[in-house]
């Protein structure tokens, strides 16, 4: 019995966890984890918040330093989407209400790092759809200004 429920944890341990943990993307000799941020409610459901967080992996083409700072960029986007998201509060019953920010597109080009994030919200009837798009330099992990 023992053995038998050592066993179906080691088992199912990993499956709890698999979702909490990320993808893995590679863009050109990056690689990405993409996790969740926050996430209230089900996934396509209604008046829920749906927040994913980037990291930056450090690699040979970039240093644990400018991983540090890239990363230090990405948490504090994500953060900051999330307390827009608290400040709806309690919206009025039965108007819809949704949070979602999740990453669209991320490219490798030269030195620069370019992420591409879809922005959507709905609070109080009011409707915002946004691309919000952040790069980064490569060898400093500096954010570079939008023109």
């Amino acid at each position: 019995m023992k053995k038998a429920l050592v066993l179906t944890i080691a088992v199912l341990l990993p499956s709890l966890f698999q979702s909490s943990l990320g993808t893995e993307l590679e863009v050109g000799d990056i690689k990405l984890q993409i996790s969740v941020y926050k996430q209230t409610g089900a996934r396509d459901a209604m008046n829920r918040i749906y927040i994913e967080k980037v990291t930056v992996m450090p690699s040979r083409y970039l240093n644990t330093r400018s991983a540090n700072k890239i990363n230090a960029q990405l948490k504090q986007i994500s953060a900051s989407f999330y307390a827009k998201s608290r400040q709806c509060n309690t919206p009025p019953k039965n108007i819809p209400w949704g949070y979602e920010f999740e990453l669209l597109e991320a490219t490798n080009s030269d030195d620069i790092l370019t992420f591409v994030f879809d922005a959507t919200s709905a609070c109080s009837g009011r409707h915002s759809f946004k691309k919000v798009t952040r790069k980064f330099s490569i060898q400093t992990g500096a954010l570079i200004p939008e023109d």
